[in-house]
C-alpha cells in the first residue's frame, strides 16, 4: 500500500457523495475489521472527487490516532477495491465533521450491556 499523509490547502474544493453499490464489498470487509478495534465507535464510507480524480473517503469516529490503522485498512481496500484509492480522516477533524453531516455511518459499534 502506498501511504501518503497530506493536508489539503485552504480553499481546495472537493465533491463528496455516497459510493453507491460499488462501495458495498468494501463496507462489508471493513465492518469485520472495525469490529475488532475497540477505539472505533463508527465509520462512514463516502466517495470524494478532486480535480477529476475519485477516491473512497473513510471517516472514523475513533478515540485514538486513526493513522495506526492505515496499513491494515489499506490492505483491506486493495483486496476488495484495488482500482480506487482510499483516503482516511478522523471524525474529530473539521473536514470529517463537515462531510458526514446528515449522513448515517455504515458501521456503528454495538454497545455492550453491563452485566
Amino acid at each position: 500500500m502506498k501511504e501518503e499523509i497530506y493536508v489539503l490547502p485552504q480553499g481546495t474544493t472537493v465533491q463528496i457523495g455516497e459510493p453507491g453499490n460499488h462501495g458495498l464489498p468494501l463496507m462489508a470487509a471493513l465492518k469485520d475489521y472495525l469490529a475488532s478495534i475497540l477505539a472505533v465507535d463508527s465509520a462512514y464510507l463516502l466517495w470524494m472527487e478532486q480535480d477529476g480524480k475519485g477516491s473512497y473517503l473513510l471517516v472514523l469516529d475513533c478515540v485514538t490516532d486513526v493513522s495506526q490503522y492505515f496499513a491494515t485498512i489499506g490492505k483491506i481496500c486493495q483486496e476488495v477495491q484495488a482500482a480506487a484509492p482510499l483516503d482516511i480522516v478522523g471524525l474529530h477533524t473539521a473536514f470529517g465533521k463537515t462531510v458526514v453531516s446528515g449522513r448515517q455511518p455504515f458501521y456503528t459499534r454495538q454497545k455492550q450491556m453491563p452485566q
